[in-house]
């Protein structure tokens, strides 16, 4: 999560300044505070913005394995295994590559129901 945190703060940066002031104007004018023009006007204006970056952290929280493999191997004993990791060793050290894909795509499914839950979340009921 932390790795790529300046990338999220530039397109959530990216997004906000897409909004224009007068919007912000028009919100001081009708008596909004800070919280409630961060609640009522910047979120509802940066959700698909927001969106986007969760999706991408989401997908690279996931397939993270270079740093863990190259840092500690898994270890000490299994403290740092995660299931791109365990996937790698099953398949390889171990020679059972049928494992290794199977949890290859549980990495996959578990990464859809995460990304699925976070646009129900997101998605909101378009009125007529």
């Amino acid at each position: 999560i932390w790795q790529f945190i300046g990338l999220y703060m530039v397109i959530l940066n990216s997004g906000i300044s897409n909004i224009g002031k007068e919007i912000f104007e028009m919100a001081e004018i009708d008596g909004a505070t800070g919280a409630k023009k961060m609640f009522y006007i910047t979120l509802p204006l940066i959700k698909s913005t927001l969106m986007a970056a969760l999706l991408m952290c989401i997908s690279g929280n996931m397939k993270v394995f270079s740093q863990i493999q190259v840092m500690t191997n898994g270890g000490p004993g299994n403290a740092s295994m995660v299931m791109a990791l365990y996937a790698y060793k099953r398949s390889f050290t171990m020679n059972e590559i049928g494992y290794g894909s199977a949890i290859s795509i549980a990495i996959l499914v578990i990464s859809l129901i995460l990304i699925a839950i976070t646009r129900l979340i997101f998605v909101s009921k378009k009125e007529d």
